[in-house]
């Protein structure tokens, strides 16, 4: 890890030497300091268990601690280290006697002396350097405008400055800032158990309950929808999925107590130690004096103190594994972690993904609150964003893969936005974490991983059950008439935009737009700007995100228009219902429109919305939107059939599995060609075909 870190960082600074462009410099800046934060943790781990272990360090990795240090120092102080001192990590590196053991040095035992004092103040201003970042990002924000992400994440990084500070301040003067043994035995934990490898097996259990025996638990409306969703994503990831809810044809796949505790025993007993569990449960939740108790199938109200599932029990059976991986979803009322978001120790943030180990809950809302359903989406409302970060969108930093703090992250912003949304019904995850590192939960750096049968026969991962926006031109499928009406028409100078229902593949069409652009239209990629209004809480954080989209300076009014005088940009505008809020208003729209009314206007406009902009922006009596002025429309729909059965045989091509033409015609009737809804019925039909 520490060498893959160094080599993006090498190419990062290739970037920042060569290009001219001001956006991708910026990034390149920024990802750069992002991977001396991910080494520093590394070095962190690697350079004290080499100690414990007798390991030699690779001159390689002792050269890269040496330029770290230098990295730090000049970023500290404008006068760099003098020569020859020893820093926190050389002082690791070296003999006693301070000189290198052959071709490789061995982590030793280093006497007090030669330990530098001030090697935690340069820890601390790394962690202050990495809050920098945020700080700048919040500038131009008031306390009431900044963008709820945004002050998560500074929340987030100024408490585990404080932290790490006073943990410092209280530390031995022996003792090495990064909680390492640098002196003495080892300790008897360490010693004895081997480190996490990468993980082997990935393991799924999903609960879903919509109907009770007891008319005294109401019946809900998604809770299955949300277990056939993930179920179909997680087996696209390289899950083994055992999934139980009340349509299952099989009487032990029913979500009742008996059969949750038989399955979860099982998969807990058949895990390895670097395997991965994953527990999901959708149901009713209740709270039995004080303790949090899941609703199943079968529980009666009177009998629920005796009968009803506890939470603690389904964690205490989950720690019995060998497996020192799990993970614990709960959309349920009552289940919530009362500790709250105050999660790891600081020198575990930056710790490594792939051999991170540990047990982490995320609850949808908190012990007092309810979670709620979302009749629009047809999911509970957490599950549909827990999806949407299983699909990626949860990656904010294009690392190709999703961990359970990205997922968590992911998951709280778009409830607090849900919130706001649906009238400010209160209903807020919470989360606990134990352990080391950042578990990652879907994997995009290569192919899935296969899953294999008893026998040895391998088994290709579900074509089916793309969820959320595509944005991987070879998982998109069609709509190439569309497009090349869309390129077309943008290089005629038009705007546009395109009305369809939810999940129709809007967004998945605007990320097209962007990836295929630069080579349909003959623009360079930066020309070429998404633009989400779901992670946009105010006209300036509007602003901000279109600059940034546009790889410009934050401005506005006059001054935004000089800067992209001359310039040819696309902006794809998602989720633009957002803007018909109370804070956004009509002069936003008319300053929008300015940038795009004309053939000479730097910008086109391709907006997605479920509405027509006339229906969502009445303005005015008199007059049409703005918006709705300048775009033409362009309605977008389902699959037809044609294209349907198209998609369908490029998906199962290759397979070894086949549809009956009965089979697709009722996928077909089921469906009526919604990609979404197709998705789901066709990743459901094949994994009981697969199975078969």
């Amino acid at each position: 890890h520490i060498r893959e870190s160094y080599n993006l960082i090498r190419e990062y600074e290739e970037i920042l030497r060569t290009s001219d462009r001001p956006k991708e410099k910026t990034r390149a800046r920024r990802n750069t300091e992002e991977q001396w934060a991910l080494i520093e943790g590394y070095l962190d781990e690697y350079l004290p268990l080499c100690q414990r272990m007798g390991s030699l360090i690779a001159p390689d990795i002792q050269e890269i601690a040496v330029r770290f240090e230098k990295e730090t120092e000049q970023q500290a102080s404008p006068q760099a280290e003098a020569p020859g001192r020893d820093t926190k990590y050389s002082i690791q590196i070296k003999h006693a006697e301070g000189i290198a053991i052959g071709d490789q040095a061995r982590v030793v035992q280093t006497p007090a002396s030669n330990r530098v004092s001030g090697s935690s103040d340069r820890t601390l201003r790394m962690a202050r350097r990495t809050l920098e970042i945020p700080e700048e990002q919040a500038a131009g924000y008031t306390h009431l405008t900044i963008p709820t992400h945004l002050q998560i994440e500074l929340e987030e990084k100024r408490r585990q400055v404080a932290e790490l500070a006073s943990r410092l301040d209280t530390l031995p003067s022996g003792e090495s800032h990064s909680g390492s043994r640098m002196r003495g035995n080892p300790s008897p934990t360490a010693a004895s158990q081997k480190p996490p490898g990468p993980i082997q097996n990935r393991w799924a259990l999903l609960v879903g309950v919509n109907r009770y025996v007891d008319p005294a638990f109401p019946p809900l409306k998604f809770c299955v929808n949300d277990v056939l969703a993930l179920e179909s994503a997680l087996k696209t990831l390289g899950y083994t999925v055992v999934a139980l809810h009340d349509d299952a044809s099989e009487e032990r796949l029913l979500p009742t107590r008996d059969n949750v505790e038989a399955e979860l025993t099982r998969l807990c007993q058949v895990a390895g130690p670097d395997d991965l569990i994953w527990v999901h449960v959708a149901c009713h939740g209740k709270l039995v004096d004080g303790r949090a108790v899941l609703v199943t199938r079968e529980t009666r109200a009177s009998t629920l103190a005796r009968k009803a599932l506890p939470l603690a029990e389904v964690e205490q059976v989950m720690r019995g594994s060998q497996a020192r991986r799990l993970v614990l979803t709960l959309d349920a009322c009552h289940t919530g972690v009362e500790v709250g978001r105050d999660l790891a120790d600081p020198e575990f943030i930056r710790n490594v993904h792939e051999m991170a180990e540990g047990f982490a809950l995320i609850a949808a809302s908190t012990a007092q609150q309810i979670a709620q359903e979302w009749a629009e989406k047809e999911h509970g409302v957490f599950t549909y964003y827990l999806l949407e970060g299983l699909s990626g969108q949860a990656d904010r930093k294009d690392k190709r893969f999703v961990t359970v703090g990205d997922l968590s992250a992911h998951v709280l912003d778009g409830l607090r936005r849900w919130n706001v949304e649906h009238g400010g019904l209160l209903q807020e995850p919470t989360a606990r974490v134990e352990g080391l590192g950042d578990i990652i939960l879907a994997d995009y750096r290569g192919n899935a991983p296969s899953i294999v049968e008893p026998a040895g026969n391998p088994i290709a991962p579900n074509p089916f059950g793309d969820v959320g926006r595509i944005v991987a031109p070879d998982r998109f499928f069609d709509r190439e008439d569309l497009l090349r009406q869309i390129f077309e028409e943008l290089t005629k100078g038009a705007n546009l935009s395109l009305v369809g229902e939810s999940q129709v593949g809007k967004s998945s069409l605007l990320s097209m737009i962007c990836a295929l652009g630069p080579e349909r239209m003959g623009l360079p990629e930066e020309a070429f700007g998404y633009l989400s209004m779901q992670w946009v809480d105010s006209e300036d954080g509007f602003y901000e995100a279109l600059c940034d989209a546009l790889g410009i300076e934050t401005c506005r009014g006059y001054q935004l228009h000089r800067a992209l005088r001359g310039q040819r940009c696309v902006l794809c505008l998602d989720e633009i219902e957002k803007m018909s809020w109370e804070g956004f208003t009509e002069r936003l729209r008319s300053q929008l429109r300015g940038l795009a009314d004309g053939p000479s206007m730097p910008i086109r406009l391709v907006i997605a919305s479920r509405s027509p902009l006339s229906a969502l922006f009445p303005d005015s009596p008199e007059l049409d939107s703005p918006l709705a002025g300048i775009c033409r429309p362009i309605d977008l729909g389902s699959f037809s059939p044609k294209i349907t059965r198209a998609f369908i045989n490029d998906r199962l091509y290759d397979t070894g599995v086949i549809f009956t033409e009965q089979e697709i015609t009722t996928l077909l009737e089921k469906t009526g060609g919604h990609p979404a809804r197709l998705q789901r019925a066709a990743a459901d039909l094949y994994n009981a075909k697969r199975g078969a």
